[in-house]
Order: C-alpha cells, then sequence, then structure tokens
C-alpha cells in the first residue's frame, strides 16, 4: 500500500451501503431472535377488489347530508303549503 486516502462515497455507493448494512443487520437481529415468516397473508388477499372504501362511504354519507340540509332549507320557505319530504315548490 502507498498511501491511504479517505474519498466520499457517490450518491448510489452510500444508498447501496447503507442498503446493505440495514439488510445484514435484519438478517442477524431475525436470526437471532428465531423470527419465523409464514406465507398466510396469501389467504387474506381478495381476488376481486373493492371499490366501495371508508373514503366513499364517507362522501356519500356527506352528500346525502347535504342534499337533506338543502331539502330542509327550501320547505323551511313554504312551509304552509307543501308537506315534509315532498316539497313542491323546487
Amino acid at each position: 500500500m502507498i498511501a491511504k486516502q479517505d474519498r466520499p462515497l457517490t450518491a448510489d455507493q452510500y444508498k447501496t451501503a447503507k442498503d446493505k448494512a440495514f439488510t445484514d443487520w435484519l438478517a442477524a437481529a431475525k436470526k437471532d431472535y428465531g423470527v419465523q415468516t409464514f406465507d398466510i397473508w396469501k389467504e387474506h388477499v381478495p381476488t376481486e377488489p373493492n371499490f366501495i372504501s371508508i373514503a366513499t362511504d364517507a362522501a356519500n354519507a356527506q352528500n346525502t347530508a347535504l342534499a337533506e340540509k338543502d331539502l330542509q332549507l327550501r320547505h323551511h320557505k313554504c312551509k304552509d303549503t307543501c308537506t315534509a319530504r315532498k316539497c313542491r315548490c323546487k
């Protein structure tokens, strides 16, 4: 060896070194603690996508509430001539 010199890593070299250090640590931790991994998740994955989500349900509920509020406001203006839920004034 003629000389020793510290050189900075490139971004790619740094990412590779960081990923390798994490992978090595994770493998050692799994071995030390006796971690077992099972592929039971495959049984719980739906075969058909479910496009109805909590967000969709919440949006539908909000739209319904807004429509009911609008109906109540319109009916309030004409309560003498119309019955609840059957406002003819629109």
